[in-house]
């Protein structure tokens, strides 16, 4: 092979089956394998994909993510190398369409400039998104598969993918933010040897409860309000820590009152959305594929319906004498 690029795509395709088989043949057969794999990538790839923009970056993210899920804890010792480069893939920015481009691309779609703009309706992927996104992905697999021995980087990862709810303009980066969350407090609460480290607890926990609560406030779209929701009871559930035979709850008043109001707020919107579904349905003839389509969004809305009240229960469970006041 002289061409770079065929090159590339073979290095590629034989990552990918490599890494495909190990992973559904599980560490106990793949282990050795791997270990040779890793050392290979290590001396003959890595510095290649520590560079922007390198074609074997989105390959090698995905086999690390791959081998991180079936070798366990026999993939700690590479971390050390490799999770520098996914969190500064994944803090870099992301390379948006010029405003000229991006004005003809919303007229063409005849969008109203003072609309909000979903880059994942438009298509707009460049390179630097993709990238980003995947090393989130491949961040939150680490973060579930490995918990506490991310130990010296779960400060920056947290820092890195959380905020990311909130600000990133692709689906994808949302729900890898979201998948990451709970794992997270996960990792944390393994981490805590006495009541000293309870602080730092749940500092990180009212960071992720924040994110989280302003993003369910502001989100309508269900396709991302029912796993955010779906998020948030996970969290919740792990709103008090077992520590030395005792139950050490983690949230306050206000705290507790912002998420019932957000719950809240959450349910009236969906009520909301259904009167004008309901309005439209009445006023207008709807097609087959329509009258489909009501149907699914009746279902989405019923589903968060069910998880506003699951978030409801956690609340009082984890914070009753706390908790009840407010939710009545």
């Amino acid at each position: 092979l002289t061409d770079p690029a065929d090159l590339t795509i073979y290095r590629a395709n034989a990552l990918e089956c490599i890494t495909c088989v190990g992973a559904a043949v599980g560490g106990a057969l793949f282990k050795n394998d791997a270990r040779d794999l890793l050392e290979v990538m290590y001396h003959e790839g890595l510095g290649e994909v520590d560079s922007d923009g390198s074609d074997m970056k989105m390959y090698m993210m995905t086999a690390w993510g791959r081998m991180c899920t079936a070798l366990k804890e026999d993939f700690i010792p590479y971390l050390p190398a490799i999770v520098p480069i996914l969190l500064k893939t994944a803090s870099q920015e992301i390379e948006m369409p010029a405003e000229e481009d991006l004005t003809e691309i919303l007229e063409n779609m005849e969008v109203l400039s003072d609309d909000l703009v979903d880059l994942d309706l438009l298509g707009i992927r460049t390179n630097a998104a993709d990238e980003k996104a995947r090393a989130c992905k491949i961040l939150s697999v680490f973060v579930d598969d490995l918990h506490a021995a991310l130990l010296p980087w779960l400060p920056q990862i947290m820092h890195t993918l959380i905020p990311l709810l909130n600000t990133a303009p692709f689906d994808d980066m949302k729900l890898a933010a979201l998948a990451t969350m709970p794992e997270l407090l996960v990792a944390l609460a393994s981490s805590i040897a006495s009541p000293a480290g309870v602080a730092d607890y749940r500092s990180s926990f009212l960071f992720i409860l924040d994110t989280l609560l302003t993003f369910i406030s502001e989100e309508t779209e269900l396709d991302l309000l029912i796993p955010a929701l779906q998020t948030l009871n996970i969290c919740l559930e792990k709103s008090v820590l077992a520590l030395e035979g005792q139950k050490v709850p983690i949230l306050q008043g206000a705290e507790l009152a912002r998420t019932c109001e957000v719950l809240e707020q959450t349910l009236r919107g969906s009520f909301e959305r259904r009167a004008v579904r309901s309005a439209e349905l009445e006023q207008e003839a709807w097609d087959e594929e329509e009258i489909e389509e009501y149907r699914e969004m009746e279902h989405n809305e019923n589903t968060a319906h069910l998880l506003i009240a699951r978030n409801v229960g956690a609340v009082l469970q984890t914070h009753s004498q706390l908790a009840l006041p407010l939710v009545h």
